[in-house]
């Protein structure tokens, strides 16, 4: 995945319209560094099997943003957004994470704060064989290191139900430790377990939260689920058990 640069279009402040020619917009994701430079990640839909990611900057307090770079990969094969994170430490990037529809497979890129445009590259995170991985989140905990760890969460479809799968990684996303699941669900794929969001907390604490539903849902009504890993999640055995904070009890 990833890789070619789109053309150097240019977005100006005063409507705040980006000159881009597309079927809509699937995601718009925002950070800003250090320096004060704003970053926008656009999930872009350009018509079957041709969604990508552009990824603007600007360096005026957003009175104008240039293209920076995107990730684009060959045709009928896609680049879902979910996530941007402008991380800065040791090393000072901006991480793209996205879904690749090549096998359904979680990715994250990266390219260094200091390039005049993006130079990607591209890690595969979670790509094990029959789990189709949706919706993967990213954080860090730079704002306790400055070399900081990443960690990874994604929703995996198996067939028996949606499960919750995690990878992180210690050497800045060059390499990822093998995707596990961290709660799981066994006996319907009508089951979901879906939408998770991850962060890292005090003391090494990696806490994750995310939701219990259907894909067809008619029996009962939405859950919330919480788990937590201490250690900075170093292994599987660090995480408890999980935590119902929204019961799932049908309500009408």
């Amino acid at each position: 995945a990833g890789g070619g640069v789109r053309g150097a279009s240019r977005a100006s402040g005063g409507d705040g319209v980006t000159p881009v020619s597309v079927g809509y917009i699937e995601a718009v994701k925002m950070d800003i560094a250090t320096n004060g430079d704003v970053y926008l990640a656009l999930g872009l839909d350009g018509g079957p099997v041709n969604e990508y990611i552009e990824v603007y900057r600007s360096q005026d307090g957003g009175t104008t943003f240039d293209l920076w770079g995107s990730i684009d990969s060959p045709l009928n094969t896609y680049e879902r957004l979910t996530d941007f994170s402008v991380i800065e430490g040791n090393v000072n990037r901006a991480y793209v994470t996205y879904m690749n529809s090549g096998g359904f497979y979680a990715y994250v890129s990266w390219s260094d704060l200091s390039a005049s445009s993006a130079s990607w590259s591209t890690r595969s995170v979670m790509a094990t064989p029959g789990v189709s991985f949706l919706n993967p989140k990213l954080t860090d905990d730079s704002i306790s290191f400055g070399n900081f760890y990443l960690y990874m969460v994604s929703a995996g479809l198996d067939g028996n139900g949606d499960d919750i799968f995690f990878s992180r990684s210690t050497d800045f996303g060059d390499t990822w430790s093998v995707p596990y699941r961290i709660d799981e669900l066994t006996t319907s794929s009508n089951l979901m377990y879906s939408s998770p969001k991850i962060h890292v907390g005090q003391g090494g604490r990696v806490h994750v939260s995310y939701t219990y539903t259907e894909r067809l849902q008619s029996t009962f009504d939405d859950g919330v689920l919480y788990i937590q890993a201490s250690n900075y999640a170093a292994a599987s055995t660090d995480w408890s058990a999980p935590l119902t904070l929204y019961s799932i009890i049908d309500g009408v």
